[in-house]
C-alpha cells in the first residue's frame, strides 16, 4: 500500500471512529468493527479525484467458513474469493461519466498463511482475527477520477458475489461530509452527492 493509501485509510479510520461512536451512543446493535455474519463493511474517502475504499467481509459469507484453510479445496476456494475481490469491476459499479480508473485493489484473507496471501497482510490484523476465531477478508480500492463531480453514487455488487452477505455497513468521508449507511440486497447503491 503506498503512502497515499495509508493517509486515505488513516481517514477512513478516523471517520470510522466518530461515526461508530454515534452508532454506540444510539444503541445500534451492530456498531461498525462488531463481526457479524451476513455484514460486511466499507469504508469510503473521497478526497477531491481520488477515492479510497476499505471493505472487509466475514470468510463465512464469503468462502463459507471462518477457520485458516484446512485443505486444498479450501485454499482454493480462499485464492478465488481474493481474485474475485481484487477486481474492482467485481464489485462496485462507479459512474462512466465520473471516469475512474483504478489505481490499485488489494484483497487479503486471515484464511490462508500469509506467504500464501495475495500480498502483505497486515500481521496484527491476522493474529487479532485468528486468536478470536473469526476468519475475515479485507481489501482496499483506490480509484482516480477525470470527473469527480460526476461521482453521484456507487452501486456495490458484492450480493450478487456473496448471495449470504445480508447487508453491508458503509461509512462515507466526502468533502461533504460524514455519513453512514446500511446497503442491502435490494438497496445496494449509496449517494456521494446531495
Amino acid at each position: 500500500m503506498n503512502s497515499k493509501s495509508k493517509f486515505f485509510t488513516g481517514l477512513v479510520a478516523a471517520a470510522a471512529i466518530g461515526i461508530a461512536g454515534a452508532a454506540s451512543a444510539s444503541g445500534e446493535p451492530n456498531a461498525p468493527g462488531a463481526h457479524v455474519h451476513g455484514a460486511g463493511a466499507l469504508n469510503v474517502v473521497v478526497e477531491g479525484n481520488d477515492v479510497i475504499m476499505e471493505l472487509t467481509l466475514p470468510g463465512a459469507d464469503v468462502v463459507g467458513f471462518e477457520h485458516k484453510a484446512e485443505s486444498d479445496k479450501d485454499a482454493q476456494a480462499v485464492h478465488e474469493a481474493l481474485e474475485k475481490l481484487e477486481n474492482a469491476a467485481n464489485v462496485f459499479v462507479l459512474p462512466a461519466a465520473a471516469g475512474c480508473a483504478v489505481v490499485e485493489a488489494h484483497a487479503e484473507s486471515s484464511l490462508v498463511e500469509e506467504t500464501e496471501a495475495h500480498g502483505h497482510a497486515n500481521e496484527n490484523r491476522h493474529e487479532a482475527e485468528h486468536e478470536a476465531g473469526h476468519g475475515d477478508f479485507g481489501a482496499i480500492y483506490e480509484f482516480t477520477c477525470a470527473t469527480p463531480d460526476a461521482l453521484k453514487d456507487i452501486e456495490v455488487k458484492l450480493f450478487v458475489l456473496f448471495p449470504s452477505l445480508e447487508e453491508v455497513d458503509v461509512q462515507a468521508v466526502t468533502a461533504k461530509g460524514q455519513w453512514a449507511k446500511e446497503l442491502t440486497p435490494s438497496d445496494n447503491r449509496f449517494l456521494l452527492a446531495f
